[in-house]
């Protein structure tokens, strides 16, 4: 087990401190309006492709001539994971962005060195979308999040790792090797207030809650990877709302579920378009992936702000591969 806090620092503060600026700010612009919505979107739709290499536009695009954000769906080619891994292998996008900054954390009684994947504007873009969600319930730095091993392919936990610690200022424990029973007394010691998992686990721990003192103590639980069927019974035994996070390694986190039962989708960081039948997301924030099938589909529409305060679109739709419908409950 590893317990995080904000300790992390980064040896120029005043860059550092522009990052968590910029983040915040990034988590509030959803509350502004349509408008500003689609601002952002184009924003980082063009500062991600000013940002690529020659060899990165070609790869992405399919061509070294300029693309627009308004025309890109209709000459890039669509591309299906084995796809995507093929072209990884001949031309690999990954790594030949700008190198982040090393950090320095504290974890427990150790210290490590790690450097980011990307620099710090793009990571700001890259944990936004996962920190809207622990805005939204009011997590911060009084919460105690208990991350488990929910899935590389899904919508990773170590985004909402980093949102939580920089964001939210959160305490965040991770552990995703022990047993259930075990899971269980760490956030009985620790006074978790925030479980973060896959619908299955959460599923079996909850059959476990018999023997637990936890029904009072969490505050949110957050389902990552395919939504859970069985929402309205895990929230009455756990007696805390429970939201969904669906998203890919790919394209990050793609949408949240809201306190109104409303899937906002992060339009401003995944584009998401129907084209022969089928649901296309591009990453338009921080990773050149255009036209991707990942074998999901994926509908929303603009309705206006929502009660939450929200204008991002809703879900009107979702079917997973291995999921059966999924619509406004």
């Amino acid at each position: 087990m590893a317990t995080r806090d904000l300790t992390s620092y980064q040896e120029n503060s005043t860059e550092l401190s522009r990052f968590l600026n910029g983040l915040r700010k990034n988590v509030d612009i959803h509350c502004a309006s349509r408008q500003a919505i689609c601002d952002i979107q184009y924003l980082n739709f063009c500062n991600l492709r000013n940002s690529l290499t020659e060899q990165q536009h070609e790869w992405a695009f399919g061509t070294k001539d300029p693309v627009w954000l308004d025309k890109f769906h209709k000459v890039v080619p669509t591309h299906s994971p084995e796809e995507l891994l093929q072209l990884q292998k001949k031309h690999p996008p990954f790594g030949l962005f700008q190198k982040g900054p090393i950090l320095v954390e504290n974890s427990g009684s150790t210290t490590e060195k790690r450097r980011l994947p990307f620099n710090l504007s793009q990571w700001i873009q890259y944990v936004s979308p996962a920190a809207r969600g622990l805005a939204h319930y009011g997590i911060d730095h009084t919460d105690v999040i208990l991350t488990t091993d929910v899935g590389s392919t899904q919508a990773g936990y170590r985004t909402i790792e980093e949102a939580a610690t920089w964001y939210c200022s959160s305490t965040v424990i991770n552990e995703r090797s022990a047993s259930l029973p075990r899971k269980l007394t760490t956030m009985e010691e620790y006074g978790v207030t925030v479980f973060v998992g896959n619908g299955p686990k959460i599923e079996r721990i909850m059959k476990m809650l018999s023997h637990s003192n936890l029904a009072n103590q969490l505050k949110l639980i957050i389902i990552t990877g395919i939504p859970t069927t069985k929402t309205k019974q895990i929230e009455d035994t756990f007696g805390c709302p429970v939201t969904d996070y669906y998203g890919s390694s790919e394209m990050g986190h793609t949408y949240y579920k809201c306190k109104h039962n409303q899937r906002h989708v992060h339009v401003d960081f995944v584009s998401v378009i129907q084209k022969q039948n089928k649901s296309l997301f591009s990453n338009i924030a921080t990773l050149p992936i255009f036209n991707y099938d990942l074998g999901d589909e994926l509908h929303y529409e603009w309705n206006g702000r929502c009660d939450c305060g929200s204008f991002l679109p809703v879900v009107t739709h979702f079917k997973t591969k291995d999921f059966s419908h999924i619509n406004k409950e």
